[in-house]
């Protein structure tokens, strides 16, 4: 998937696989949140960010990648 400045809307299927992701560990948003925070300094997300992503509205789409990212969650 290729990016662009700006927003983006995220598809179901990365909201679902990270859904997936978070419950295959007994993951909360909150859990996953400190994670992302923890491994990527240059960003901060909070727990509204990680539902917007999981529900698959329009957001910035550093959080998007910074998440997959720490989750190993593909983007394709």
């Amino acid at each position: 998937m290729r990016f662009r400045k700006g927003d983006l809307t995220v598809g179901c299927s990365l909201g679902r696989k990270l859904q997936m992701w978070r419950a295959a560990r007994g993951w909360n948003q909150a859990d996953l949140v400190d994670e992302v925070n923890r491994q990527r300094p240059g960003v901060r997300i909070n727990q509204s960010t990680v539902s917007r992503i999981e529900s698959g509205v329009k957001l910035d789409y550093r959080d998007v990648v910074a998440v997959a990212e720490t989750v190993g969650v593909d983007l394709d």
